[in-house]
């Protein structure tokens, strides 16, 4: 399921289609931990070793939600360097030994409230075969527990026309706060038609 899209194409850690990039709350260097579990469901660090399988899992987000996004798995590669060259925190997901899953997300200041740490979850995918399991609250659960445990505001974004997402987002607590409207003025405006006059 996605947790963020905002259209465009910036560079890592730039504001944009999935999120900005400020400090964050694990560093690089402590990308290799111990997994934490509830239930079947486990979560660990990514490392760079990750890069590979975390680009891959980030195509077929973009292909299950029907993202506008053209980059090729190489360049998804790339981004998530870019992402974790400048802070920006990954997790895999597993179940049984197996990766099923990962969140990327970024911890930065509120705009309003400067002693609430924000939580930007850019994107949060479980694959497609192990959906309708309750994997993906698993491990949303999991993300809470051991990566948003003190107080926080969590957000994410999702895709007007990923009614699943925003359902499963919804189910979690989460509410709608902003809604985003695009307008393409490189297509010319419909002309009215003109009514007949009896």
């Amino acid at each position: 399921m996605t947790a963020a899209r905002r259209g465009g194409a910036p560079p890592p850690g730039a504001p944009g289609e999935d999120g900005r990039a400020t400090g964050a709350a694990f560093t690089a260097g402590r990308r290799r931990s111990r997994a934490s579990t509830l239930g079947p469901v486990s979560v660990r660090a990514a490392t760079r070793e990750d890069l590979p399988a975390l680009a891959r899992m980030n195509q077929r987000l973009i292909e299950d939600e029907g993202s506008r996004n053209p980059m090729l798995l190489v360049e998804l590669e790339r981004r998530f360097r870019g992402w974790l060259d400048a802070g920006w925190q990954a997790d895999l997901f597993f179940e049984a030994e197996q990766c099923v899953g990962y969140a990327l997300y970024q911890r930065r200041v509120h705009e309003y409230n400067a002693n609430l740490p924000e939580i930007y979850l850019r994107q949060f995918f479980i694959d497609r075969g192990h959906r309708g399991r309750r994997v993906g609250t698993s491990a949303f659960l999991l993300l809470r527990q051991h990566r948003f445990s003190e107080p926080c505001k969590v957000v994410v974004e999702v895709l007007a026309s990923n009614a699943r997402g925003q359902g499963f987002w919804a189910r979690l607590g989460f509410c709608p706060h902003v809604y985003g409207l695009e307008l393409d003025l490189g297509t010319p405006p419909s002309e009215p038609r003109a009514r007949a006059l009896g």
